[in-house]
């Protein structure tokens, strides 16, 4: 999986599988790729995604279903927790590879970091 979240949100599965652009499914990725843990409640995702629809509950499972539909069980996986879960690779992502390097150049001297 390739993900894009700090510019226009798009990702790709290993299977070719797209999300991109104003979708409720590229929206559910950047929610969940910018979330602790990479995760969400079903609660927070209807709050995010549906502002002040208290019945978006079937508008989130087809959210969350579009968006395994294309990524793959393994990215997104099934569970009854209450909780939507993103399983993205190490490096799978634009946002993962910037904090990496965030963490990098921390404790590189400041001319180490210009480099």
């Amino acid at each position: 999986m390739e993900g894009y979240v700090l510019g226009p949100v798009r990702a790709e599965g290993a299977d070719g599988g797209r999300v991109f652009g104003r979708s409720k499914a590229a929206a559910l990725f950047a929610l969940l790729m910018t979330s602790p843990g990479y995760r969400c409640t079903r609660k927070e995702i209807a709050e995010v995604l549906w502002e002040g629809d208290g019945n978006a509950g079937g508008r989130v499972d087809r959210a969350i279903s579009d968006l395994r539909k294309q990524l793959g069980r393994e990215i997104v996986p099934q569970g009854r927790s209450g909780y939507c879960v993103l399983r993205v690779p190490e490096g799978g992502s634009d946002l993962h590879r910037l904090r990496a390097g965030m963490a990098r150049a921390a404790g590189l001297s400041p001319a180490e970091q210009f480099e």
